[in-house]
């Protein structure tokens, strides 16, 4: 049974290290059994709980690391001592030893499973952990599509796995505990972590998953050894909050970049829905003919529905032109001529870029304006419509271009260009005070198309950039505190940031 969860080149765990110093059989005995690893480690944990399901209670040997984020280090712990034996390297091989050491209770308790448990094991050690453990490490700020895409398709596999074979037990293969759940539960408890600090959610769909991991708290091999939740998210506050101090200018920069698409993208939608709405219309009436037909008025109520959604998306677009120009006008004017002193003409593209769109996103709001004025559900209504739609399409897919351009090409080259982390908080001091309305009265706009953790980190760069200057901490507390069309941002300011939400008590009347 020893190779059940063994192979020759593990990704997630150094198994070419893993050792087992010679001793005599010792079947059964549980005397002189030390663990020698952090308590909060996963890969601690895992073997943690094998030996809580074979009833061995460890003496626990936690070491003092002098830096804590080598809390996942799986090459060093953890390390189990069992009278002369010493198994290290791997709790993959400490996994397979205990199984084999201590048989009873068994945790894969019948030949008929072993096949299906060996698969399980294979891709939570092989696919799932080694997932977890790059999204923890991982530092940028954003997440390309295909990262979340396999979390997704892990969590959909996890949940049909739990459907498949737990038959409504609370355990993965059933109504008993197998080496799955051992493998599984330490690196599903990072799940919520990972939420806090990266958006990574399980998935409303994934409803047995979603149960597995309300239950496995108090599966009663794992409830005396969990992780403590508290110190779990003390280290994703801190990971998050630690993420942009190197680099200060690129992260808000980049988070700019994130919500401006964002809204952008939301009006290419809006716009899309109500063109396609009319072109719907116009072919159910004349299906033969090419040209969108005069929509036919429908009721008060979808008349008046879709004029508020053009209006709302009138007054977004005014919003979001006034960031988009201060946005670019801080690129001109700070984040460029940082790196024109290190390379004279590098920004030569960007600007260009700036170029070419400012017509676009003037043109853009002329558009709206004419599509304001026409009589609802027009021929030519409908055809500024279209007109309207596709420019926005054409301006996000430039604007989408442009900032992964900057992103890839002219943002990494600051620090090549010697501007440490202390030069780009002065980059970023000088940034802010070009984007005023950005900063003030659009900055509830700003964060409404961020995401929780993303919010979290543009406070924290805002708090540190104004850290000697009280009176605007407190004058952005105001702000996020008395608008009343985004108090979901000043909801998650709160929950996620109470050192600067603290400061409204500071800042109220």
């Amino acid at each position: 049974m020893g190779a059940c969860f063994s192979r020759t080149e593990c990704p997630c765990e150094a198994r070419r290290n893993s050792s087992v110093a010679p001793a005599a059989e010792i079947s059964g005995s549980t005397h002189f059994v030390r663990l020698s690893g952090l308590a909060i480690s996963p890969f601690t944990a895992r073997v943690r709980i094998a030996l809580q399901f074979k009833g061995i209670q460890p003496d626990l040997v936690e070491p003092q690391l002098q830096d804590p984020s080598a809390w996942l280090d799986f090459e060093r712990f953890p390390v189990l001592e069992h009278g002369s034996d010493t198994i290290s390297g791997s709790s993959d091989a400490i996994l397979d030893y205990i199984d084999r050491k201590f048989k009873q209770p068994p945790l894969i308790p019948s030949w008929k499973l072993k096949k299906k448990i060996r698969q399980w094991i294979a891709f939570v050690r092989d696919v799932f952990t080694p997932l977890v453990l790059e999204a923890w490490k991982n530092k940028d700020l954003r997440l390309d599509n295909d990262f979340h895409a396999k979390f997704s398709a892990a969590f959909g596999k996890l949940n049909a796995g739990i459907a498949e074979n737990s038959s409504g037990g609370k355990f993965f293969m059933g109504a008993a505990m197998t080496m799955v759940d051992v493998y599984l539960v330490p690196f599903l408890e990072l799940v919520e972590p990972l939420k806090f600090l990266h958006g990574i959610n399980v998935g409303d769909e994934n409803t047995k998953l979603a149960d597995y991991i309300r239950e496995m708290g108090s599966f009663p091999s794992y409830s005396p050894v969990s992780a403590d939740k508290a110190t779990l998210h003390g280290f994703a506050c801190k990971e998050l909050e630690d993420r942009s101090q190197g680099a200060p200018a690129v992260a808000y920069t980049v988070l700019q970049h994130l919500s401006i698409v964002r809204h952008l993208e939301r009006l290419v939608d809006v716009s899309d829905g109500v063109r396609d709405f009319y072109h719907g219309q116009g072919k159910s009436k004349q299906k033969k003919k090419s040209k969108p037909q005069v929509a036919q008025r429908g009721s008060t109520m979808i008349q008046v529905g879709i004029a508020t959604k053009l209006k709302n998306a009138a007054r977004d677009y005014d919003r979001l032109l006034a960031l988009m120009q201060e946005h670019a006008q801080m690129e001109e004017k700070v984040i460029f001529p940082a790196l024109e002193k290190a390379e004279r003409g590098v920004t030569k593209f960007a600007n260009e870029d700036h170029a070419r769109d400012f017509p676009m996103m003037n043109g853009v709001r002329e558009d709206i304006k004419t599509v304001m004025v026409l009589e609802q559900g027009s021929f030519s209504h409908i055809e500024a419509l279209s007109a309207l739609a596709d420019k926005l399409r054409t301006l996000k897919g430039s604007t989408v271009k442009h900032f992964l351009d900057e992103e890839r090409e002219l943002l990494p080259s600051l620090e090549v260009a010697g501007v440490d982390a202390r030069k780009q908080e002065l980059l970023m001091a000088d940034g802010l005070s070009l984007m005023g309305a950005s900063h003030s009265h659009l900055l509830p706009y700003l964060l409404s198309a961020l995401l929780p953790h993303e919010i979290h980190q543009y406070m924290v760069l805002l708090q540190r950039s104004f850290r000697e200057q009280q009176g605007k901490v407190e004058r952005v507390v105001t702000i996020l505190r008395s608008d009343d069309e985004f108090q979901g941002v000043w909801q998650i300011v709160q929950d996620r940031v109470p050192l600067v939400a603290a400061d409204s008590v500071v800042a109220s009347p």
